[in-house]
């Protein structure tokens, strides 16, 4: 009578979802970074973060499961094996933070009665104490930039302790020589994009030795 009761309450409340509109975890995570994780996040974080773990660590392990059939203890099962598997402290808890994020998005949509994630302790992660060059191991850098075509990049970049991307964003417009200040800018990689007109017929012969077609140089 007690689960009937609730099953009422959420009734009269408008809560309840049919049984056959309840995604699986693979298609609201997948929902989530097409209509709802590019408008609360950029577009190249959705790209190159969120969507490689979802793909490549969440969905595997945890896709099958309807979502609101989600438990706690898949999440540490799943938080054990990815640590199991050499991810970084620091990764888990990215994935952590990307079901979570999920999640709540299926809750306020009423997808869920509740964030599972919210009822696991988050992975634990602490940021690696920094260790600067030494005077010599910087020396010797310098020494073997000076004889690379590219060699001021990495000059630079020690002077000034920027990252990869802001070191490879360097254009001689960011350069003010007579005042003495450099803009930094970051390159960000683009979108993946297929490159066809018709990728369905490209895909198709994907595996044809003898096809012609100039999207074929990325599968041979």
């Amino acid at each position: 009578m007690e689960k009937i009761g609730k099953l009422e309450a959420l009734r009269d409340a408008g809560s309840v979802v049919g049984p056959a509109r309840i995604p699986t975890v693979a298609q609201w995570m997948r929902t989530w970074l097409e209509t709802i994780a590019p408008r609360t996040a950029q577009q190249s974080t959705v790209d190159e973060i969120y969507r490689p773990k979802v793909e490549r660590w969440i969905i595997p392990a945890l896709g099958r499961h309807r979502l609101d059939r989600l438990l706690p203890q898949h999440l540490d099962e799943f938080y054990t094996s990815c640590a199991r598997a050499g991810l970084s402290s620091k990764s888990v808890l990215l994935l952590h933070q990307i079901i979570s994020r999920a999640l709540k998005m299926a809750l306020s949509r009423g997808q869920v009665q509740r964030n599972v994630a919210g009822l696991v302790d988050a992975p634990t992660h602490r940021d690696a104490e920094i260790e600067p060059l030494s005077r010599a191991q910087a020396r010797a850098l310098l020494d073997s930039a000076a004889s690379l075509r590219n060699g001021a990049r990495w000059s630079v970049a020690l002077a000034l302790g920027l990252r990869q991307a802001e070191a490879l964003g360097m254009r001689w417009g960011c350069v003010d020589l007579d005042a003495g200040t450099v803009r930094v800018f970051q390159i960000k990689r683009s979108r993946y994009q297929h490159g066809c007109g018709d990728p369905a017929a490209c895909g198709a012969a994907r595996h044809v030795r003898s096809c012609k077609h100039p999207c074929m140089r990325h599968w041979l």
